[in-house]
């Protein structure tokens, strides 16, 4: 089973059951620098409560994902 990401933004990360994800909760889900973005992830198919953001992104590969997190955008101090 493959792993799928997406981001979304995060005033959308309430609205997530996290149960349904890769991610425990809103707290660990990885945020860009400006906190306005996450990153969720999760096997399979896409969870329902994934599937009514408004936000989300086009879906990326685990490896577009790490690639993201390592832009300057996204790395923390």
């Amino acid at each position: 089973m493959s792993i799928t990401c997406i981001t979304v933004a995060v005033s959308e990360l309430g609205s997530i059951d996290f149960d349904q994800t890769l991610i425990n909760s809103e707290l660990t889900a990885p945020k860009n620098n400006d906190h306005t973005l996450a990153i969720i992830k999760w096997a399979g198919d896409m969870p329902s409560s994934i599937n009514s953001l408004t936000t989300k992104s086009s879906e990326m590969t685990i490896q577009q994902a790490l690639d993201l997190l390592d832009t300057e955008d996204w790395r923390t101090i």
